[in-house]
This record gives structure tokens, C-alpha cells and sequence, in this order.
């Protein structure tokens, strides 16, 4: 991939003059939280002056505490916590210290204190990769993928061959909550799941809740994916300008109005359909009988307003589209299919650091998913003879906020979420989905709160929470559900700790024709009644040595009242629930996860192996007995080495090896006397696919 930089800026620099700015990057692979300190110095530091310095402050995250040997006023320091906020600092103390020294400790403190910290508050089943972890993993044709990036961790694979599609620990991709900055991805993927909606330009980290799931979090039975991108103050205008093999895009950063109101902009597009341009022009010329093509773009958009320094507004706005024409010219008629889908964002956040130890966050979104297939048959290339419209659409508007602070040296989150949900699937203007009977709308409201703690004077801490759901619609009356959160930490040393985590989850939607293409959504009902998941894991996580660590974690997955899609939501020749969906059914998953993560000057050695047994069963299906389930891999096994060469060059490795999937084959033919033959079929998922390997 080329990369072409608008500026000569680069965004991790230590530079001294009227803006002093410093970042600090924690380097292990599947750090907890990336801990970010940013130093804006707003006054003229020369290298042989000395500035006023405070000795120690002491400042939290909503994940772990920390001690920085060196602060001052008029400086301003700004740390980002788990959910983008800015947490003020208590500064006190003095001291004399040049700039020199400043950038001595900061570096030391980058090495020792912040890496050293980074595990301490671990969650149970999360796993978090950082901007600069990802850009490091190696590139399928030179395309840096946000979603396949994650796939190199345990107990995570990707749906087939160069897919996107995540299938977390047992559970199935419709069963993920797929989040960016805390807004729903009703559709995450580009390119028949090729490439996922997140642009790797505004992603700052990605995070996968999978055992232990904040309170925060619900509306999906298996694993959330919370996707964020930081607020960027960056005094002049930088970009960047790439041209891949798959896509192209421009990226860019800077300020609008003064120091108050900063945009990032990205905006990128598949090459895919340029490459098909000669085929066009042969089929308009009449040169050629068919053409064939494929074309995505998407489209990023951040304004921040900082009204003042502890509180700031924030739009976001995302549009994507797919788009898949295929024509086909006869000798008396003309056939048109055009298949197109595509996501649309808009959200406004409201974000307020109240006192030192409290923050208010509320955000109103909007997020819509759709799609459409045409068919047209032309005579003459003037009367149209037939013509086919299918489009489905689910569309989400939300509000919610939440209110943190700490008090007694513990972290409480309370908030609250309401939304509404509508559903849409139409066929030449007739609304399926209304005639089969499912509600067109489906509202939630819902509450939690979130208490984190260290037991005093012991090795224990623990985090419990509560989220409390209500689900309505037009076919199931309210319905209020608790969903209780736990997760126990106990710290052996300084070097070994173990954890426990159990979450209680519910999905209250069903997914059918569950593909790239499309994503067509029903609401619970009596019939379809909500997925009930429960997960727990227990984990230990040690320090071997200060530049290798270890993490092993066996889970068990439950989820009950499992839908199982028993015919395509395209062939409604018989419309009812029962021919749809299975219903009532059970899923269980078992597995073990293993990650080794070796640290060394000049780079990584990541070992990963994940071993699960994931079964389903059904009153209606397979005789009632547990069949393998449909994205089960029993054996996982991942090897990355990450290698740098001099400052600009670095090399990197991955090796995989998977289980291959389940799948069902007839155990019989029988042949009619008419000639007709029919396939046998004795049980569902009765063999599977060879073993999978990538280098």
C-alpha cells in the first residue's frame, strides 16, 4: 500500500517549541486499556530553561491508577479513560525541572510505569487491540482490516476465507453487538464481509467484551465489539492520502475555528469498480453481452466543540453503500439486477468532566441499515415487461446517558438507554413482515448501574452490576428482565492474579438471511422469544518474565430460547412463524482459551491456541438430539511475529490453523421410478471440512 502524507507531521513525536506534545503508548499486544497521557505546553520551553514543575500527582482512569513523577500548572493534562472521556488532574507539589528531563522521565515512565500497570484491572474475556497493534498485524493484499485483526485471539475466527464476520467463543455473528462510539452497526461489513464498515483511519482501539460485559452493554446473547475513535486537537491541518490494492481513501485532521471547534474527516472507495470500467464501456457499445461489478465507498465525519476545558459536543456522522449490478443483454431482451445495501450513522454526544472525580456522557443517535435488490426485464431497451423490487430496512433511534464518579476510592456508572427499533421487509410495495404478523416497531427502556471496588486491606477486588431491560411492541406486551453482572479479581503478586466473571445477557432481536447482502431483523414475541444468555469464564493471567506474559481462561456459554432459521426469508411461499424459524432451542458452548504474548526490543512473539466444543439442539430438528453447532472450530491455533528493521521498515508473520466447520452431507440416495431421486438426510452437521491452514 502506498502511503502519502499531506504533512511531514507525524502523529507520535516529541517536539519542543510553542506546543509541546507527548504520547504515551503502552506496547503489549492485548493490553487491557491503553493508557493515553497527552501534554500540551501552551508557552515556550527552550532546552537550556527550566520550568516549575509539581513532584507527584496522583490521577485515576476508570480502569487503574497511576503516578506521574511530573506536572505543572499552566500545563494542561488530559487522560483518556475507557469511554473517550477527559479526566481532570489534582496537581500539587513543587519542584525545578528542564525540558530535558521532562522528556528523560516521560520516556522512563512510557517503559516501566504505564506498561507495568496495564494488567491490573484486567476484565474477564476482554481482549483490546490499539490502533498501532492493529496496523502491525499483517494485511491480506496490503488492506489493514479493523474486524479480521481480532481473529488472531483466542477463541475468535472469521466466518470462511478472507471474511470479516466474527464467531466469538461459541456464539454466531448475529449474536454480536457491533458498537462505534457507543452507537449500534446494525451492518458491519463491506464487500460480502471482505471488509467491515470501520475505517482504520479514525479507529484509535477496538474492544471484545466475551465474558465479563460492563452493564453498559446489552441487546446481544454472545460477545460486544466496542469499536472508538479519540478526539484529536491537532492545531494544524494534516492528512493522508493511501491508494491500495482493494480501496483508496484521503483522510483529514485539524482545527475549524480557532482552538475551539476540530474535525476528522475519511473518506474511502473499493478500486474494484475502476477496474471494471473497460467492461462497461464494451457492454454500453454493444461489444460485449454482459457486465459484472462491484463498488463500495464509506464516508467518516467528526466535529468536536470544546466549550471549555472540561466539557465538549461532539457530531458524528457515517454513510456507506454497497452497490453489486449485474446485466445481461439476449437478442429481444435486456436483464438488469442491481443488489445494493448500505449503513447510515448520525449521533450527538454531550460530554462534561463535572468535578475531578465525575463525568456526564449522553449521546442521541440515529443508526439505519438497508438494502434492495431490482430485476428488470427490458424489450426493445424501451418497455419494461417485469419488474421486482425487494428492499429491507431496520432503522434505530436511541438516547442514552450515563453519569460516573468515584466515591470511598471506588468507581460507580449509573445510566439509562431508550430506543426504538423498526422493522422493514417489502416485495413489490407489499410489507412481509407486517403480513406475517411481526410488530413493525419495538421499543426499550432501560437502566443499570455499575459498582467497582477494592476490598480494603486485601488482595480482592470486585465489579457488580445490573441492567434492567424493558421490551414492548405491538405483539408482546412489556416485558422487564434483570440481567446481573459479576466479575471477582484477586492479585496472587505483583506477577500472577486470577479472575472470575459472569454475565446474564438477553437479545431481544432475531436475524434472518444473515449475509453480507442483507440484514433482515424481527422483533420477540410470544413465538420468537428473547435469546437468554448466560457466560461464565474464569481466568489467570501472569507475568513470567517483565517481557512475557500468559493468559489462560476456560468459559462456559449457555443461550436459551436459540432461533434456528429454518427457511430463506426470500421464499415466502407459505409466510407463517413456523416456517420461518425454529424456536425453543438450546446452545451450549466449552472451550478454553490460551494466550502467550513475548515482548522484545525490536518486537512480538504472540502464541494463541483455543480449543471449544460449541452444540445446538431443537424440538423439531435432528431428533432432538445436540448437534454440532454451525460455527464450531474445536481446535484454533494462531503464531504472529512482529520483527522491526531500522526505524521505517518491519516485518511481520502470522500462521494459522484451524478446525474445519461443521457441515451436513445425505447418508442416503433413493431413486423413483419415474428417474426422480431424492437425498437422504439422517442428522444435521454429521461431518465436517478439512483442516484449515493460512501462512
Amino acid at each position: 500500500m502506498l502511503n502519502t502524507a499531506l504533512s511531514g507531521r507525524k502523529s507520535l513525536r516529541i517536539s519542543v517549541w510553542l506546543f509541546f506534545s507527548i504520547n504515551l503508548l503502552t506496547y503489549p499486544l492485548f493490553g487491557q486499556r491503553e493508557i493515553k497521557v497527552q501534554i500540551n505546553i501552551n508557552a515556550p520551553c527552550p532546552w537550556n530553561g527550566v520550568l516549575t514543575m509539581d513532584s507527584i500527582v496522583d490521577f485515576k482512569t476508570n480502569r487503574t491508577s497511576v503516578k506521574l513523577l511530573f506536572k505543572k500548572k499552566p500545563y494542561e493534562f488530559r487522560v483518556y479513560n475507557e469511554v473517550g472521556d477527559t479526566i481532570s488532574l489534582q496537581i500539587t507539589g513543587d519542584t525545578i525541572i528542564n525540558c530535558q528531563d521532562l522528556v528523560e522521565k516521560v520516556i522512563e515512565l512510557q517503559a516501566v510505569d504505564v506498561s507495568a500497570k496495564v494488567f491490573t484491572s484486567a476484565n474477564s474475556g476482554v481482549i483490546t487491540l490499539t490502533k498501532k497493534s492493529i496496523e502491525s498485524l499483517p494485511a491480506i493484499m496490503g488492506e489493514t482490516e479493523v474486524l479480521r485483526a481480532l481473529a488472531i485471539a483466542p477463541g475468535i475466527t472469521t466466518g470462511y476465507e478472507l471474511s470479516s464476520a466474527l464467531y466469538i467463543r461459541g456464539g454466531s455473528d448475529e449474536q454480536n453487538l457491533y458498537l462505534q462510539d457507543g452507537n449500534i452497526i446494525l451492518n458491519p461489513y463491506h464487500f460480502l464481509g471482505f471488509s467491515s464498515v470501520y475505517n482504520p483511519a479514525i479507529v484509535d482501539e477496538v474492544s471484545v467484551y466475551s465474558g465479563y460485559i460492563p452493564a453498559q452493554f446489552g441487546g446481544r446473547s454472545s460477545a460486544v465489539i466496542d469499536v472508538r475513535s479519540k478526539p484529536d486537537y491537532s492545531r494544524k491541518t494534516t492528512g493522508e492520502f493511501h491508494i491500495g490494492t482493494i480501496t483508496s481513501g484521503l483522510s483529514l485532521k485539524g482545527p475549524l475555528i480557532g482552538k475551539k471547534l476540530f474535525h476528522q474527516s475519511s473518506f474511502r472507495f473499493m478500486n474494484v469498480g475502476i477496474y471494471a470500467l473497460p467492461s462497461y464501456f464494451l457492454y454500453t457499445n454493444e461489444d460485449a453481452d454482459k457486465y459484472a461489478t462491484y463498488w463500495y465507498y464509506d464516508w467518516n465525519e467528526i466535529l468536536t466543540y470544546r466549550l471549555n476545558t472540561n466539557s465538549l459536543i461532539s457530531a458524528k456522522v457515517y454513510i456507506g453503500k454497497d452497490q453489486l449490478p449485474n446485466w445481461e443483454r439476449g437478442i429481444k431482451e435486456e436483464i438488469k439486477n442491481t443488489v445494493a445495501w448500505g449503513n447510515r450513522l448520525i449521533s450527538l454526544q454531550y460530554l462534561n468532566n463535572l468535578t475531578s472525580s465525575a463525568f456526564l456522557d449522553v449521546k442521541v443517535g440515529y443508526s439505519s441499515t438497508h438494502s434492495s435488490l431490482d430485476n428488470l426485464l427490458i424489450t426493445n431497451k424501451l418497455d419494461t415487461l417485469a419488474y421486482a423490487y425487494n428492499k429491507s430496512n431496520s432503522d434505530v433511534l436511541s438516547i442514552n446517558g450515563i453519569y460516573g464518579f468515584y466515591v470511598n476510592k471506588a468507581k460507580v456508572k449509573t445510566g439509562f438507554s431508550v430506543s426504538r427499533q423498526i422493522f422493514g421487509f417489502q416485495k413489490n410495495g407489499s410489507d412481509l413482515l407486517k403480513e406475517i404478523g411481526f410488530a413493525p416497531t419495538q421499543d426499550e427502556i432501560t437502566l443499570f448501574a455499575e459498582y467497582e471496588s477494592n476490598i480494603s486491606a486485601s488482595k480482592w477486588a470486585y465489579t457488580v452490576g445490573l441492567r434492567i431491560p424493558t421490551i414492548t411492541n405491538s405483539n408482546f406486551k412489556p416485558h422487564l428482565y434483570a440481567e446481573p453482572r459479576l466479575q471477582l479479581r484477586y492479585t496472587l503478586n505483583e506477577k500472577h492474579k486470577v479472575h472470575f466473571g459472569y454475565s446474564l445477557i438477553h437479545q431481544f432481536v432475531h436475524l434472518s438471511n444473515s449475509n453480507a447482502l442483507a440484514k433482515i431483523y424481527f422483533p420477540s414475541d410470544n413465538y420468537l422469544k428473547p435469546e437468554t444468555s448466560h457466560i461464565a469464564v474464569v481466568g489467570y493471567e501472569g507475568k513470567l518474565k517483565e517481557n512475557w506474559i500468559i493468559k489462560l481462561e476456560p468459559y462456559v456459554k449457555q443461550i436459551n430460547n436459540t432461533s434456528y432459521q429454518a427457511r430463506n426469508i426470500y421464499a415466502f411461499f407459505n409466510p407463517t412463524y413456523e416456517e420461518l424459524f425454529l424456536n425453543d432451542g438450546f446452545s451450549r458452548a466449552t472451550g478454553i482459551d490460551f494466550l502467550s504474548e513475548l515482548t522484545y526490543l525490536k518486537g512480538s512473539l504472540i502464541l494463541s491456541y483455543s480449543w471449544l466444543k460449541a452444540v445446538s439442539k431443537f424440538d423439531k430438528l435432528n431428533n432432538e438430539q445436540w448437534f454440532p453447532s454451525n460455527f464450531s472450530r474445536p481446535h484454533q491455533l494462531t503464531v504472529l511475529v512482529n520483527h522491526k528493521i531500522g526505524k521505517r521498515w518491519q516485518v511481520n508473520c502470522s500462521f494459522n490453523l484451524l478446525s474445519g466447520y461443521p457441515i451436513t452431507v445425505p447418508t442416503g440416495i433413493v431413486y423413483q421410478p419415474d428417474g426422480l431421486y431424492y437425498y437422504v438426510f439422517d442428522e444435521v452437521n454429521n461431518a465436517r471440512m478439512g483442516i484449515y491452514h493460512r501462512l
